[in-house]
């Protein structure tokens, strides 16, 4: 009985870690080294070295431009390949990679996967992107910008025997820029 048990459990694992992977998956014919194919812990121990944007590069040089890195991911390194998947309306969602960008655990318009939530979000905030509001100095822009721009050099002005770090100061004025820009002038201030 205890032989049976073992002998099952060890069949078990025998068909879904080597035989599903290599025999079954329809990533089967995608090629790749057998070791990442099977296990995902192989491109586990390549990220706990610091090694795997190396790694799959070296198996993109002996393998070509799809390699399969894990039981159930495709690492691709064409520019075809970018445009399919990527691009607009690919129709691929987007994996659990990007759920570490989310905003105090909640999706935001980068962290979707669902192409239809990401497209009601995208509907919201499009205006405020689109060429002729970018390239136009009228409206949010440039009021604003002066705006940031007054303060900035009074802020100076009054701290002249300052010595100041140019590049924290122009980050701040950026981020006062781009905050006020999107949430409106009030939140983002250089004076506060």
């Amino acid at each position: 009985m205890a032989r049976s048990i073992f002998r099952d459990t060890i069949g078990s694992v025998v068909y879904h870690y080597v035989y599903n992977p290599l025999a079954v998956s329809p990533l089967r014919l995608i090629p790749g080294s057998k070791v990442y194919a099977v296990t995902k812990w192989r491109l586990a121990l390549d990220d706990y070295y610091g090694t795997r944007t190396r790694k799959i590069h070296k198996l993109h040089q002996n393998y070509g431009n799809a390699v399969r890195i894990s039981p159930d991911e495709v690492s691709f390194s064409s520019l075809s390949a970018l445009r399919t998947i990527y691009g607009a309306g690919s129709g691929f969602e987007r994996t659990n990679f990007y759920r570490m960008f989310d905003v105090y655990g909640r999706q935001n318009l980068f962290t979707f996967a669902e192409g239809r939530k990401h497209g009601e979000r995208k509907k919201l905030l499009a205006h405020a992107y689109s060429k002729s509001v970018v390239l136009s100095w009228t409206g949010i822009a440039r009021p604003l910008v002066e705006k940031n721009v007054k303060s900035f050099l009074d802020l100076l002005e009054q701290e002249k025997n300052v010595a100041e770090e140019i590049f924290h100061s122009l980050h701040w004025f950026s981020l006062d820029s781009i905050t006020g820009f999107l949430y409106g002038d009030k939140h983002g201030e250089l004076m506060h």
